[in-house]
Order: structure tokens, then sequence, then C-alpha cells
């Protein structure tokens, strides 16, 4: 579970579990539908591991992989692991850019741009005794009373190696 930004758009992450990422992997997707502006909880039902987060998508359509910089962190039986407050400003601003230096602002059917290497990681505020107890009343409001269950994830920062050099397509992962 955490806490996003709305934006007058869709977005989503993409997470690997056990280090198990790339070319036909078991790839986790924790999509944020434009459901409105402003903060609001987003989770989704993942069996215990080890997880990264491994890009950030916009739209479907243009993407940074996270390989220099990211998170991981690990889901317990039974609890939920609360990652804070995920600050989308720096990472949209950073998309942006490098997307408007590629010259690939307009994207149509399957089209899609990816950044490799040039992303800051994922950064997540919101970590403290007070936000842990808002992410409590939420879980216990919201997620069949699972208030008690909720427990900060010990982030850990990671990196990744992508695939190689000399391959047609180069995968995040």
């Amino acid at each position: 579970m955490l806490q996003v930004e709305g934006m007058p758009f869709g977005y989503s992450l993409q997470m690997s579990k056990d280090g198990k990422s790339g070319f036909l992997s078991r790839v986790y997707a924790l999509e944020v539908p434009f459901e409105g502006l402003g903060p609001r909880y987003i989770a989704r039902t993942l069996p215990p591991g080890r997880y990264r987060i491994d890009s950030f998508w916009q739209q479907n359509h243009w993407s940074d992989c996270l390989e220099k910089a990211t998170v991981e962190f690990t889901v317990v039986p039974g609890r939920i692991s609360y990652l804070g407050k995920l600050d989308t400003k720096i990472m949209f601003e950073g998309l942006s850019r490098r997307v408007v230096a590629s010259g690939k602002q307009v994207m149509r059917g399957s089209d899609y741009y990816q950044s490799h290497g040039e992303a800051d990681g994922p950064r997540f505020d919101a970590r403290d005794e007070a936000s842990l107890t808002k992410a409590r009343d939420f879980a216990e409001q919201r997620m069949n009373r699972g208030g008690e269950r909720v427990d900060l994830a010990e982030l850990r920062d990671t990196n990744f190696g992508t695939s190689a050099m000399g391959k047609a397509v180069k995968v995040c992962g």
C-alpha cells in the first residue's frame, strides 16, 4: 500500500518479485487510474516475497526504467506493507524532460518511449508515525478492517541490470 497523487491521466509502477525480471518474467503492475486529482491510497494484493520497483509508466506510452536507482521491499504473509507517499512530481518532471528531449511527445497505438539509466529512483515521504496512523485508519475503513495489519515497509535502495547490448529490444529488468 502506498499514497500517490492523482493526476489528470493514468500511470503505473511495474514491479518484479524476488529479483526475477526481464523478458518472459512475471510482472506486477500497480495501476493508478485517473480518478480525480489529489492524494489517495492505492494497494494491490501480492504473494509474499521481495519486490522491486522496476519502471514508472505514464499512460502506457512513456516510461522510465529505474535500473540505476530504485527500491525493494518485502511483503509478509497476513500483513500490509505501507511504503509511504510516492513523490510523483519529481518522477513526472524527469520523465517529461526526457520525452521532450527525445521528440517523442506524441504516441499512437502500441508505440512507446522508455528511458534507460537516466531516471532518479522513486522517493517516498510520509514514513513517520503520524502517516502510518493515517494509513492504518484507511486500511481499517477500506480494507476489511485491516488497520492493525499495516506495517511500515523497510525500503532498501537497489539497482539491477537490463538486457545485454546487441539485443533487438532492450528489456527493463
